[in-house]
């Protein structure tokens, strides 16, 4: 809030700076555009691609709340999951082109992958979601499937014409008082699907796997490894997350 762009991009602060630039796939969901259902001078509450009713404060800096979810179920998540499956448009060669002549003046190109843990939770809420884990894993494991195949035959094809620097995921999943899933289900969960995709990536070329995630992740550091991680931020202090130390 109020920052300058040199502040953002932290060369205000002598931090090396590299440009960043899309590799042209989108392996997220593919999602028609927001209605509104009511709107007034304070508050705006909207009907978003997922079915979610969000409410939105006028005024804040925030992001919108939700105020439902669509998935309880598996019949839920089969009416959703064409959303979330390949297609042909997914990949904009055009944009590859374009990745491909800013990477040889000196940019990263950055491939990004749907959250393992983020997608269960936008579609179920964070509740259901780590409940879903116990009472309806094959729900989380058909939706780990399906992230899988659409990331693979998305960045597959690209990754035979341009080589990705970084793949990147948001996650999202840990607060101050440390994550809302353990190491037992990042290995069942996530480590099939980040390995996948990273194996076949690394293997052409691709140097950084990064992890997007607020709050302290310390306890599950060693599983992340072995997804095959290479980078976590941002680091919160006032989370406990020393980045020296780690």
């Amino acid at each position: 809030q109020g920052a300058t762009p040199e502040e953002l991009s932290l060369e205000a602060f002598d931090f090396d700076y590299v440009p960043v630039v899309d590799s042209g796939g989108h392996t997220g969901p593919i999602l028609p555009p927001r209605m509104t259902v009511f709107e007034d001078d304070k508050t705006l509450i909207q009907r978003d691609g997922l079915g979610r009713t969000m409410k939105l404060i006028k005024g804040a800096s925030t992001i919108p709340h939700p105020m439902d979810f669509p998935v309880k179920n598996m019949d839920d998540w089969l009416k959703l999951k064409p959303l979330f499956q390949f297609k042909p448009e997914r990949i904009d060669w055009n944009k590859v082109e374009q990745a491909r002549e800013k990477q040889k003046q000196g940019s990263v190109v950055v491939a990004w992958i749907a959250g393992a843990f983020d997608i269960p939770r936008e579609l179920m809420g964070e509740e259901i979601a780590c409940m879903a884990y116990y009472d309806q894993p094959e729900l989380i494991h058909d939706i780990m499937a399906t992230l899988t195949d659409t990331a693979m035959k998305t960045l597959e094809p690209i990754s035979e014409k341009l080589t990705i620097d970084q793949l990147s995921v948001h996650e999202d999943f840990a607060g101050k008082s440390g994550p809302l899933i353990g190491p037992a289900q990042i290995e069942e969960t996530f480590r099939p699907y980040y390995r996948r995709v990273w194996e076949m990536l690394s293997s052409r070329g691709t140097r950084i796997f990064q992890l997007d995630s607020d709050g302290n992740v310390n306890s599950v550091i060693p599983a992340l490894l072995d997804c095959g991680v290479t980078n976590v931020y941002p680091m919160e202090p006032a989370a406990g997350m020393d980045i020296v130390q780690l």
